[in-house]
């Protein structure tokens, strides 16, 4: 495992690290993304939302996507295969609402949908993705992903087999169990796993270079007794693997992530990594620190890198002008 730098890194960026940075930069956005600004972004890669702004039934089109890749853009769409959440178009009234601080699961919403709101973003809950009616709503947006000529498809809450399968799930937080819950963690592990590779096998029979990114959740390499789970995927996205916003992680915690995230490097896969280390007040002082230390640790693994802003919207490309190759 190649080292990292663990806190501040109180130097500046080498020349070297800088033109690397500019190299292994990518965006990631999901709300409010002005294509005409992320043209000029000089990205490799973007993940974004498909949705414009979140907002219902609008969507970026054909030609929008047509003109990303024409700029030597790799377009990926966001997809959330572990939760759902009242604003998304597949969402339907009579399951519930939001009354502007948590999502209130109705009765009459189907068994798959779960009905402990995500403590983090109140506006959604887990979803049993184990079920079938789940999968046919999934499938239902990898079509349209694919038809608007994403180039792949970014997996979000692939870690909702650590909800399903804690037994705090439905005793502390009250979540409902039914018969046909995982009777364990590893089980709730090998129906993502399952689902994964449904999907990537889908969208990969439809389009060979199709690229499959699974968001975090790296452990559960640890449930993958057949070594099936890297076939399926190209890659994967990282989130705070150095800092949680501007507090640098534990060592332990940090290394823990990188044994496994070097397993996909060893077969050849991508991993973009997003850190929230920029607190937006400009790039000096212990924020500039704390954002070099984040670049120079990633640029170090050989990752992607992106150190987006602590508020943890994604709703802006933020371009540090300071930061440039020489």
């Amino acid at each position: 495992m190649k080292q990292y730098t663990h806190a501040y890194l109180e130097r500046d960026l080498t020349t070297e690290e800088m033109k690397h940075f500019q190299e292994k930069r990518w965006l990631y956005q999901l709300q409010e993304l002005d294509l005409d600004e992320a043209q000029k972004s000089g990205t490799s890669i973007m993940v974004m939302e498909p949705v414009l702004g979140g907002v219902k039934d609008k969507k970026f089109s054909k030609q929008e996507i047509q003109q990303l890749k024409d700029q030597g853009i790799t377009p990926i769409a966001y997809l959330s295969i572990g939760e759902i959440s009242h604003f998304q178009t597949r969402w339907q009234e009579e399951w519930g609402e939001f009354n502007g601080q948590k999502l209130k699961v109705s009765k009459r919403a189907p068994q798959w949908i779960g009905k402990v709101p995500n403590k983090d973003w109140p506006e959604g809950v887990k979803v049993r993705y184990w079920k079938e009616d789940w999968w046919e709503l999934v499938k239902e947006d990898l079509d349209e992903i694919m038809d608007l000529g994403y180039e792949g498809v970014y997996l979000d809450i692939i870690d909702a087999f650590e909800y399903w399968g804690n037994e705090d799930t439905y005793g502390f937080f009250k979540e409902k169990k039914y018969g046909s819950d995982p009777a364990s963690e590893r089980e709730a592990a090998e129906r993502m796993i399952q689902f994964v590779q449904r999907l990537s096998m889908y969208a990969k029979h439809k389009e060979s270079e199709f690229k499959i990114v699974p968001q975090n959740g790296e452990n559960i390499l640890e449930y993958d007794d057949h070594e099936e789970y890297l076939e399926y995927v190209d890659g994967i996205g990282v989130e705070d693997v150095w800092f949680d916003e501007e507090k640098p992680q534990s060592e332990s915690f940090t290394e823990e992530r990188l044994s496994h995230l070097e397993k996909f490097v060893e077969e050849g896969k991508f991993v973009l990594s997003v850190d929230y280390v920029d607190n937006g007040k400009g790039y000096s002082g212990a924020n500039k620190d704390r954002i070099n230390a984040y670049i120079a640790s990633c640029l170090s693994q050989g990752f992607y890198c992106y150190p987006a802003l602590t508020n943890r919207e994604l709703d802006e490309f933020r371009v540090i002008e300071e930061i440039k190759g020489q």
